[in-house]
């Protein structure tokens, strides 16, 4: 298994979890789960020899020691005591990255036919 200091240094080198996080709107309330953490799970799961699914993306998570899962926000502290990452917030991550990435397709494809418009 890959080391997970190795595939945190592969993701934050990419710089894709940074640029993925601006485009995602800001709410009144923080999501659960950080893009980083969640492209880490998928690089967990891939490493794992396991499918990249959602389910499979937070089994590879929730696997982690504690310590790395308070770290990285996949185990956090609630009024009622401590939460463990829901599979459903892993999606809905996961969700507004997707939704991100298709909205800047269609905004790039947007801004590429109104300048070729201009020739």
């Amino acid at each position: 298994m890959i080391p997970l200091a190795v595939l945190e240094e592969v993701i934050d080198a990419s710089g894709v979890a940074a640029r993925a996080e601006a485009m995602l709107p800001s709410g009144a309330r923080p999501r659960h789960l950080a893009v980083r953490t969640l492209l880490l799970g998928m690089m967990l799961a891939l490493a794992d020899g396991r499918p990249a699914h959602l389910t499979r993306v937070h089994q590879a998570l929730a696997g982690l020691p504690e310590g790395e899962q308070r770290r990285l926000g996949v185990l956090t502290d609630w009024k009622d005591g401590p939460h463990l990452l829901t599979c459903r917030q892993a999606e809905y991550t996961f969700g507004l990255v997707a939704r991100g990435a298709r909205q800047g397709r269609a905004g790039r494809a947007a801004v590429a036919g109104a300048a070729g418009g201009l020739r």
